[in-house]
């Protein structure tokens, strides 16, 4: 799920800037899943545009990511919020917490309890010794059933047990009013309303937070960089400063440094960093120097577009931004380019600074071996690695498809589970996930 942020954003603005001129006086968008970030974005363009528009977002089981904060921005702007998400393996975990739980300007709702297919996950924790540990039944559901919720609560559909939530609560549905008045979204509230009865009281959570480990940083002064033949790098040691338009650019191959005119909309540079450090993310602080300017600001690691920053939707001032690397890294080299692109007229400008590596998981060894057999035939396995941390074991017959089997609470560095399943099948694979 890495690649979808740039283009999310990207069809935000596009969303946005076709509905911005209209005067529509009620806009309300609907998004599943990374889609929350394509209404977000087209939500904030309406409000900038035209103060008069009332904009209504709703969020199904809004994927979040760990590095974007989602959390933090979905709802933001709008009139009013609601979001209906679900516990499910596939896309909810505890430790980076892609979807599910509470968004911090929205009115949230967990509708897990009311999926007719849901399933049950067995829940082990650590224990004294390796036998007696009892497992606890989790529910879980999928990441499509909160828009299957959704569509259900549209007439003529009826959801059973939805109380009145979902589409009902639009405008459209005839109780907008009723919506902002008795649902309030209290900002940054944990608070959760939760429909139809738990079958089940086993939580897979309360671990602690999610380890981040601080990498190197980046000097652009110090490594082999190459830039475009058009506008302006001012590359300072402390960031660079990238402008797009017809002026003069500077080429900088160590300390060759050439100037040549142009007429071109957009700029880039490529720089060869080596990587001493385990990373899987990078960090920077931006901010857009130019006025009524259209500038798009790419980050790109090897071939792969990182993240993007759009000029026309970025919240004004100095803003720090956390983007996910396609794969984990360490002790090599790599090219990491930055690019601006102009859409209008205007020149634009942007700043960089702080670029830097980190690591964000469980960055020590873990493992998953086999104990034997247990009295019912089912074998069972042991997980060794860092304490305070929620595992997922997923198994296979083919090693090609994997389903979670159980999740491990390990609170003091070992956990023990059996799988009476395993009895099923003539053979079966097993590995930990970290979230």
């Amino acid at each position: 799920m890495r690649w979808w942020k740039p283009f999310a954003d990207k069809e935000g603005v596009n969303l946005g800037n076709s509905l911005k001129t209209n005067k529509w006086k009620h806009i309300h968008f609907i998004g599943h899943s990374a889609g929350a970030a394509v209404i977000q974005t087209a939500s904030l363009l309406i409000k900038e545009n035209n103060t008069t528009t009332t904009v209504h977002t709703t969020f199904l089981d809004a994927y979040v990511g760990f590095t974007y904060k989602g959390r933090s921005k979905y709802g933001f702007k709008s009139d009013w919020s609601d979001s209906y998400f679900a516990q499910d393996p596939d896309t909810f975990d505890s430790l980076f917490s892609r979807t599910a739980g509470y968004l911090d300007y929205a009115y949230g709702v967990d509708v897990t309890w009311l999926e007719p297919n849901k399933k049950t996950v067995s829940v082990y924790r650590s224990v004294n010794g390796i036998t007696g540990n009892i497992p606890c039944l989790y529910t879980v559901t999928t990441h499509g059933w909160p828009h299957e919720f959704y569509l259900k609560t549209i007439p003529p559909e009826m959801a059973i047990g939805a109380e009145g939530f979902g589409f009902p609560l639009s405008k459209e549905g005839g109780g907008w009013d009723l919506a902002t008045k008795i649902y309030p979204v209290e900002v940054k509230s944990s608070y959760i309303k939760e429909l139809g009865q738990r079958d089940s009281d086993c939580i897979a959570l309360g671990e602690s937070s999610v380890p981040t480990y601080s990498g190197q940083k980046v000097d652009l002064t110090q490594v082999q960089t190459v830039t475009s033949t058009t506008g302006i790098i001012q590359n300072n040691g402390n960031g660079l400063i990238i402008t797009s338009g017809g002026k003069l650019r500077q080429q900088s191959i160590r300390r060759i440094k050439k100037e040549v005119a142009t007429t071109s909309d957009s700029v880039w540079l490529s720089a060869s960093i080596i990587v001493t450090n385990t990373a899987n993310f990078i960090s920077f602080d931006a901010q857009f120097l130019s006025v009524s300017a259209e500038g798009l600001f790419t980050m790109y690691w090897q071939t792969n577009t990182v993240g993007s920053v759009d000029e026309r939707v970025v919240l004004s001032g100095l803003q720090h931004y956390t983007y996910a690397l396609p794969t984990a890294i360490t002790n090599n080299s790599y090219t990491l380019g930055f690019r601006l692109d102009s859409f209008s007229s205007a020149v634009s400008s942007v700043a960089i600074t702080n670029v830097a590596f980190g690591f964000i998981g469980i960055r020590e060894p873990f493992s998953l071996t086999v104990l034997g057999i247990d009295t019912n035939s089912s074998p069972v396995l042991s997980l060794t690695g860092p304490s305070g941390y929620n595992y997922r074991v997923e198994s296979s017959t083919n090693l090609v498809d994997w389903t979670t089997t159980a999740v491990l609470v390990n609170t003091n560095g070992i956990v023990s589970f059996s799988d009476p399943s395993s009895t099923n099948t003539s053979r079966r694979f097993y590995r930990a996930v970290t979230p």
